[in-house]
C-alpha cells in the first residue's frame, strides 16, 4: 500500500510536468509566436518591439525546449526507477540551473512591462482564445518559478514513502540527494529574483548577462554599514558575488504579495579585509583610485560567516594569481576549481588583480573596452555621459566571445533587468558615490 502511494506521487510528478510543458507551449507557440509575426492582429505596440519584446519572455523558449525534449522523458523513467531522481535533479542543479537563474533575473522587469500593456495582452488573449484555452500571459510567465518550488514538495513525499517502505539504501540515498537539490533550486531562483530587482547597477559588457559576469551569488543579507568608525551607520542590503560586493538600499517591505527593490549605492571589486579579535564588525577597504572603507556590522551569529567567506574569496584569488604568474610551480598540485558564471573572464579578472600593469592585446576577444557611464532606470531613455578611460580599466569591463554556446546564448537572451529598457548600450557604473 505504501509503495502504491509512492507510485501515485511519482506519476503526479510526471503528469504535472507534462502540464507545465503545455503551459510553456502556450507562451512560446501562442503569445510569443503571435507577437513575432510582422502582420499580427492585433498589431504589437511600438513600445513593445525589439528589446522590450525580448525582455517580456526572457529565455523561456530555452526552458521550454529543454523540458519538452529531455526532462519530461527522464521524469517518466523515474516512475519505475525512483532511484534515478537523485542524479536527475543533481544534473538539473549543476547543468541547467543557469537557465532559471537568467529567467529569474529578468522576471521583475518582465512583470513591469506586461503590467504597462495590460489592455493589449487582454486583447491578444481574446484573439488566441478562439483556438486555445489561453490564460493571462502574466499567469503563464510565473509558471517556471512555481514549478521549481513544486518539485521539492513532491520529492519529499516520495522520500517519506520510500523510508516507510524500508527501500534499499541506494534508493534512500538517491532521494535524499534529490530532496537536497530541489531545496537549493528554488532558493537560487529567489536570489536571482532579488538580483533582478537591483536598480542602478550596470556593467560595461556587450554580453547581455552583465550581472552574471560578477560570478556566483554567494549570499545576500542586511548589514549595518558606515564609512566612519564613529558613524551610527545605515541598514543596507549587501549582495556578495564571487567577484564583487554590492551595497544597496532596500525600498519597500517583503510581504506575501510584494518584494522590495534594491537601489545601488556602491560596489567593491578589489578589496582588503580587516577584522580585530573581539570586534563586532569587519572592515572592507577598496583598492581603487579613490579608496573607501566600509565598516560592516552583521546580524547576531553571522559575523564569522562573513569573515570566513570573504577570507576564502581573497585566498582563492591569491591562489589563482600565483598559478597564473608562475604555473610551473604548481604543476603537481590539484588544479584550481573551474571559475563559475563568467568563465575565462574570471581568470583575467584575477590576473589583472595581481598584474595591474598588464595590458591585453587589442585584437584579443577579452580585451578591455572603453566605457561609458549611464544613470540606469527602468523607464526613460538615459543621457550618456562620456567617460575618459583610465590606463587600467576595471576588470569587469570585459567583452565575451561571440562564439558562446547556443544554450548559454538562449539562457541570457533577455536584456538584463537592471539595464534601462530603451538604452541599448554597454555601460559602466561609478562606485565612488556616497552612501
Amino acid at each position: 500500500a505504501i509503495l502504491k502511494k509512492r507510485e501515485y506521487v511519482l506519476r503526479e510528478l510526471y503528469e504535472t510536468e507534462e502540464v507545465y510543458v503545455s503551459d510553456l507551449r502556450l507562451v512560446c507557440e501562442g503569445y510569443m509566436k503571435h507577437m513575432m509575426d510582422p502582420n499580427a492582429d492585433p498589431p504589437i505596440p511600438e513600445s513593445l518591439r525589439d528589446r522590450r519584446l525580448r525582455m517580456i519572455f526572457g529565455n523561456v523558449e530555452a526552458i521550454y525546449e529543454w523540458h519538452r525534449d529531455k526532462f519530461v522523458r527522464e521524469l517518466e523513467a523515474c516512475i519505475e526507477s525512483p532511484e534515478l531522481l537523485g542524479p536527475l535533479f543533481r544534473r538539473f542543479l549543476e547543468k541547467k540551473m543557469f537557465l532559471y537563474e537568467a529567467y529569474c533575473r529578468n522576471k521583475p522587469v518582465s512583470e513591469y512591462i506586461v503590467s504597462e500593456h495590460e489592455h493589449y495582452f487582454q486583447e491578444l488573449r481574446h484573439k488566441l482564445g478562439h483556438k486555445l484555452q489561453v490564460p493571462l500571459l502574466g499567469d503563464l510567465l510565473i509558471k517556471p518559478i512555481q514549478r521549481i518550488q513544486k518539485y521539492h514538495l513532491l520529492v519529499k513525499k516520495i522520500l517519506k514513502y520510500s523510508e516507510t517502505a524500508n527501500e534499499p539504501v541506494i534508493v534512500i540515498d538517491s532521494l535524499l540527494d534529490a530532496v537536497q537539490c530541489t531545496s537549493i533550486i528554488p532558493k537560487n531562483a529567489n536570489d536571482m529574483m532579488d538580483v533582478g530587482r537591483l536598480q542602478g547597477f550596470t556593467i560595461c559588457l556587450s554580453f547581455q548577462g552583465n550581472i552574471a559576469a560578477q560570478g556566483k551569488l554567494l549570499f545576500q543579507e542586511g548589514l549595518i554599514v558606515s564609512e566612519a568608525t564613529n558613524d551610527k551607520g545605515k541598514e543596507l542590503h549587501v549582495f556578495l558575488f564571487e567577484q564583487c560586493m554590492i551595497f544597496t538600499e532596500p525600498v519597500g517591505k517583503r510581504t506575501q504579495f510584494t518584494s522590495p527593490t534594491y537601489h545601488y549605492k556602491a560596489q567593491v571589486n578589489k578589496m582588503r579585509l580587516e577584522h580585530e579579535d573581539g570586534a563586532n564588525l569587519f572592515i572592507v577597504k577598496s583598492n581603487s583610485n579613490k579608496p573607501r572603507s566600509f565598516y560592516c556590522r552583521a546580524p547576531d551569529g553571522r559575523l564569522q560567516h562573513w569573515i570566513k567567506t570573504l577570507s576564502s574569496i581573497l585566498e582563492s584569488q591569491l591562489n589563482f594569481g600565483m598559478r597564473l604568474e608562475n604555473p610551473s610551480a604548481f604543476m603537481n598540485d590539484e588544479p584550481p576549481r573551474e571559475p563559475s558564471a563568467a568563465g575565462v573572464p574570471n581568470l583575467f579578472f584575477l590576473f589583472y588583480f595581481f598584474n595591474p600593469s598588464f595590458s591585453p592585446p587589442s585584437d584579443c576577444w577579452w580585451a578591455l573596452r572603453k566605457a561609458e557611464s549611464v544613470s540606469p532606470s527602468l523607464g526613460d531613455r538615459q543621457e550618456l555621459i562620456p567617460r575618459t578611460q583610465r590606463p587600467h580599466a576595471k576588470a569587469n569591463t570585459i567583452n565575451l566571445p561571440t562564439s558562446a554556446r547556443d544554450d548559454h546564448k538562449k539562457a541570457n537572451s533577455a536584456v538584463s533587468p537592471t539595464s534601462p529598457p530603451h538604452a541599448n548600450v554597454s555601460t559602466n557604473i561609478k562606485s565612488n558615490k556616497r552612501l
